[in-house]
């Protein structure tokens, strides 16, 4: 099931996992999910990983490397002025 991105948001503000009231370890994964995530991941041929990857960033599972940052940082600039 697809996360929203407000329900990913508030998770990641509040520093808890996308599947489990676990604390965000790593890419919006407590340390347990994050491990089954990189198993699965890494179980699979090489030539395989970055489409498994990406299918998982799009349906919500994982977020990817760096998204954190922009969920849970306010940045006044970002906005681009015209």
């Amino acid at each position: 099931m697809a996360k929203t991105k407000e329900t990913t948001k508030e998770r990641m503000l509040a520093g808890k996992c996308l599947h489990c009231d676990s604390d965000e370890h790593q890419r919006g994964l407590c340390v347990r999910h994050y491990m089954q995530f990189r198993r699965t991941m890494l179980a699979l041929p090489k030539n395989q990983q970055r489409a498994f990857e990406a299918n998982q960033i799009k349906a919500g599972n994982v977020l990817a490397a760096g998204h954190i940052r922009e969920l849970t940082t306010d940045n006044p600039f970002k906005e681009v002025v015209g």
